[in-house]
């Protein structure tokens, strides 16, 4: 086995990480699917008009949770396993910096919406899920189980969360208690969840809530430039919505609504690959160009070879999908889901890019391409939707995501081989092509939405006789799986 694999091998603790990938794949599935049940009771409940106040609702509430995050979690995350011995101090005084700015972000969620002319129900609709700002003060307690590769913890209390916003929701829908029971039980799942992790996190490290105004200065320091990144990400991953709703009307967030929330349930995926490799890209930032570029590229790799067969497998089920999940009420969602899953897919990228960035300290570069994301989302917006509604919003957010994968990829350092990445794709376009050909030519006639089934078995297949998996990734799984079959 070549050194340099070997001494990767060793760096990252790839059993570690594959038992925690492994946790993180099973819990955050099985999360997904509870919760993506939940929706279809909620949408099915409320109807086109009622969901769009819903989904409404809480992208209202996201802008102030921009005030409340201040993006001090990433950087505790990066920087607890750099200082492991000043655990138990950041996550102190980022508590307490988090309690002032998520009171501040309620009273200014409050305030905001009763001042901008929204019906009285409407008001009071946001006026109970701003709660959840406060709610998520103790979240921070995350970065202890992330920092140790601890996120089968987590992801248990993620999943016990959804399972009681699930109970409650049936409870809700059973008994016809109304929109606001609905909100307040998606805010009591995620509740449960940060007092779990509250509760559990004790065994790992003692929280020091003493101000300290040196850390508190830095954590603030560090984290504005991802505040301001956050603010950008969610104008253009919410403003949609919020124009949706002033420009059209409640209906056509109800149905935009639904396909996002279809295109974004596979988000989990890169979300479970990079919660493992963030803290650990942002040691090989301090060891050596090689070893980080290593990792970012299998990063990469991964994540294209889950997000092209997704969003082309998606595409072509779209109808069988959307009417298997929400019924003959939602029918226009189904051209939605068709443009918002590519959206999904250049996400996947993005989130591994993202990560890479912040792991090499370029939290200002996050920054600058996510305020361009924000411009060009309200532009598009502004000129898409009252001509096309929601069929112009999901245009808008694609082609929002494929600029911001163009200007990190053209800016992306010199050690990451641009030539080399795209190399390491091919075996996956390859694959999907094979894959979309049976898919679209037989299976879906024949199966309908059981065609996923055959679809992922004959793109895996054509992926292995294509060689997606080159000597480092054998050499890896060797080495993660090796003791369970030898």
């Amino acid at each position: 086995m070549p050194s340099f694999v070997l001494r990767i091998l060793k760096m990252s603790k790839v059993e570690l990480i594959a038992e925690n990938t492994a946790f993180l794949l099973v819990g955050k599935l099985a999360s997904k699917l509870i919760s993506l049940f939940s929706v279809i009771l909620i949408a099915r409940y409320l109807g086109e008009a009622d969901y769009g106040k819903y989904s409404f609702v809480f992208a209202f509430v996201s802008f102030f949770s921009i005030i409340s995050e201040l993006g001090v979690y990433q950087i505790v995350l990066r920087d607890i396993p750099r200082s492991p011995e000043r655990t138990g101090k950041l996550i102190g005084n980022a508590i307490i910096i988090k309690i002032i700015l998520s009171v501040l972000a309620y009273i200014l969620a409050v305030f905001i919406i009763n001042i901008m002319g929204y019906p009285q129900e409407t008001i009071i609709a946001v006026q109970i899920a701003a709660v959840s700002l406060l709610i998520d003060i103790f979240n921070i307690y995350g970065v202890v189980y992330e920092a140790n590769l601890k996120m089968k913890y987590s992801v248990f209390f993620f999943f016990v969360g959804h399972v009681l916003m699930l109970g409650l929701i049936l409870l809700i829908t059973y008994f016809d208690f109304g929109l606001n029971l609905v909100i307040l039980a998606t805010m009591a799942g995620t509740a449960i969840q940060n007092i779990l992790t509250y509760i559990y996190s004790t065994k790992y490290v003692k929280v020091k809530f003493k101000i300290d105004l040196s850390v508190c200065k830095n954590l603030i320091k560090e984290s504005l430039p991802l505040a301001l990144s956050s603010v950008f990400t969610i104008i253009y991953y919410r403003i949609d919505m919020v124009m949706l709703s002033m420009m059209v009307g409640d209906a056509a967030v109800g149905v935009y609504s639904a396909a996002y929330r279809i295109s974004e349930t596979f988000l989990f995926l890169p979300g479970i690959l990079m919660s493992s490799l963030f803290p650990l890209m942002s040691k090989f930032f301090e060891n050596s160009n090689e070893t980080l570029a290593f990792s970012y590229e299998k990063s990469a790799k991964y994540l294209f070879s889950l997000a092209l067969p997704m969003a082309v497998g998606t595409t072509i089920l779209s109808d069988e999908i959307t009417m298997a999940i929400y019924g003959d009420g939602f029918k226009g969602s189904i051209v939605a889901l068709q443009i918002l899953i590519w959206a999904t897919a250049i996400i996947f990228i993005n989130y591994a890019t993202g990560s890479f960035y912040v792991s090499i300290n370029k939290q200002r570069f996050v920054m600058f391409y996510t305020a361009m994301g924000a411009v060009v989302n309200i532009l598009l917006n502004y000129v898409l939707i009252p001509k096309y509604s929601y069929i112009g919003a999901s245009t808008a957010t694609v082609l929002t995501e494929f600029s911001i994968f163009i200007v990190t990829l053209y800016w992306m350092p010199s050690f990451i081989p641009k030539k080399r990445l795209i190399q390491n794709n091919l075996s996956s376009v390859a694959a999907t092509l094979v894959m979309s050909t049976f898919l679209f030519y037989g299976l879906k006639n024949y199966f309908g939405l059981f065609a996923i089934i055959p679809s992922i078995i004959i793109y895996l297949v054509s992926f292995h006789l294509f060689k997606g998996l080159d000597v480092d990734d054998k050499m890896m799984l060797k080495k993660i799986f090796g003791k369970y079959i030898s």
